[in-house]
């Protein structure tokens, strides 16, 4: 199987280490560094043109629409390199309407796209056991199967087009209103005495203290002078984002998700 991978940033790289096991796999970043991790298991493509002159199948990991955008369709993009019937994975969080969009774009070229949203972290992907919702065809999902089988545990095909990333994005949306509801309940647990790891504790008991929930309280007793933390929290900000929107162009009411994305800031970066 020739497959390509193009971000190789927090969970991409260990995705791509994953598939380039597995596979003929050639790799894409703009950073230098993350390219010079692959220099002994994997091509390194100088565009995504290229990735897409040696691959089939090719995962996207990028960090916003933006980014998916120029990587398919911009100049040097793999639009200009894939041949027909290869196929497009969109791992990156983005919205719906930007797949079908990316679909329209590469069917005249006869390549396929679907969705193909993550859940589970990078730890979770080195090991090979990463939730992986797909949308699309059946038959194209099937054809994919055996590069998403090479990063994920359980492979789950949401619906059509665009389905996948809707269930990942609505699943994001339960994980940072809990984030929002732990930072709250730090806050005023330690107001009448009572500390994190006592909370914690009295959480573990009761089911509340998910893995997410583990990582973030981790995450606030080592937060650093760097800017991980505003990373995060505009991460959040992007997903909840697209939350509000898919809500509004299905006239579902999302009025907690509008809230949580202004609180996201605080909960990260304090």
């Amino acid at each position: 199987m020739r497959t390509g991978f193009i971000g190789l940033g927090n969970i991409g790289a260990p995705m791509a280490h994953r598939v380039a096991a597995a596979s003929d796999c050639a790799v894409r970043d703009i950073s230098p560094a993350a390219m010079a991790g692959f220099s002994e298991v994997a091509r390194l493509a100088a565009t995504p043109a290229d990735v897409g002159r040696h691959a089939e199948i090719v995962g996207i990991c990028v960090r916003d629409g933006d980014q998916v955008r120029a990587t398919i369709a911009g100049p040097a993009g793999l639009l200009e390199g894939l041949a027909s019937e290869a196929i497009i994975l969109i791992h990156s969080t983005v919205a719906p309407a930007l797949v079908h969009e990316m679909a329209e774009l590469a069917a005249p070229h006869g390549v396929h796209v679907l969705d193909a949203g993550v859940t589970g972290g990078a730890a979770v992907a080195s090991r090979g056991e990463l939730c992986t919702m797909v949308g699309g065809d059946a038959d194209l999902v099937e054809r994919a199967r055996p590069m998403l089988a090479s990063f994920s545990s359980r492979i789950i095909h949401a619906g059509s087009l665009g389905a996948g990333l809707a269930l990942k994005i609505c699943n994001n949306l339960i994980t940072y209103l809990q984030v929002a509801a732990f930072h709250e309940a730090i806050e005023l647990a330690a107001a009448y005495g009572v500390d994190q790891e006592t909370l914690t504790e009295v959480m573990i008991q009761n089911g509340n203290l998910t893995p997410a929930l583990r990582m973030y309280g981790k995450s606030l007793a080592n937060r650093q002078a760097d800017n991980q933390p505003l990373h995060a929290a505009a991460l959040a900000e992007k997903d909840l984002d697209l939350v509000v929107d898919l809500g509004r162009a299905a006239s579902v009411p999302t009025p907690v998700s509008a809230h949580a994305r202004g609180l996201m800031r605080r909960a990260f970066a304090g």
